[in-house]
């Protein structure tokens, strides 16, 4: 599969809910009958999930502070909340493949896909996937929650593969960014997955 049927694959997942609090990213137009509640806020804030906090990231050595936004979403085929950086946006959708929450800085991706049908072997998967994006390579070192993981480069294009289970349920992490891209991208995406709880256990990435 070419990048470009890859991404294509993609964008239909970036169609049920949005979030358009910076200008990084357009927001996907959706219709409004079609749009389901807007889950990123919730009725309420609480001691557990405040709306906004204050955060760090570190960018090129150096600490700078950030506000960290609620990103709340009930209706994903996993419940889950995070917290996003300054500078991202965010959106999730689903199409018949499955389900994605995107978290965008210009034109860098971090995606979290759970399919709709168990693909079985999470390496094949991972390495399906990379392969789809560019040049891939297996990835020796990765988190405990991390099954299978694949680096890939293309000729505009880098950024990795993660596959694991949560309860039994697949899911990858995807993150991809243009070639020329400077350090800004890989603190936030950490952020976003050092924050992700999944809400059915109250657990992060590995816990």
């Amino acid at each position: 599969m070419t990048r470009t049927l890859a991404l294509a694959a993609l964008l239909p997942l970036a169609a049920c809910g949005s979030d358009s609090a910076s200008g990084d990213a357009p927001a996907p137009q959706v219709p409004v009958a079609d749009a389901p509640p807007d889950t990123l806020a919730q009725e309420a804030s609480s001691e557990e999930w405040p709306l906004a906090k204050a955060g760090t990231i570190r960018v090129e050595g150096t600490e700078q502070p950030t506000t960290l936004t609620l990103v709340r979403e009930e209706g994903f085929p996993i419940p889950f909340a995070t917290y996003r950086p300054e500078g991202m946006t965010s959106d999730w959708g689903a199409s018949d493949e499955g389900a994605g929450a995107h978290f965008f800085l210009g034109d860098a991706t971090l995606t979290i896909f759970v399919p709709s049908r168990d693909p079985g072997d999470l390496a094949a998967w991972a390495s399906e996937t990379a392969e789809s994006m560019g040049e891939p390579s297996q990835l020796d070192a990765f988190p405990r929650w991390v099954d299978a993981a694949y680096s890939f480069g293309g000729v505009d294009v880098t950024g990795s593969v993660r596959a694991g289970r949560h309860n039994g349920r697949a899911f990858y992490v995807l993150e991809t960014m243009p070639l020329e891209m400077g350090d800004g991208f890989a603190p936030r995406a950490e952020t976003v997955l050092r924050e992700w709880r999944w809400l059915d256990t109250g657990t992060g990435f590995g816990e």
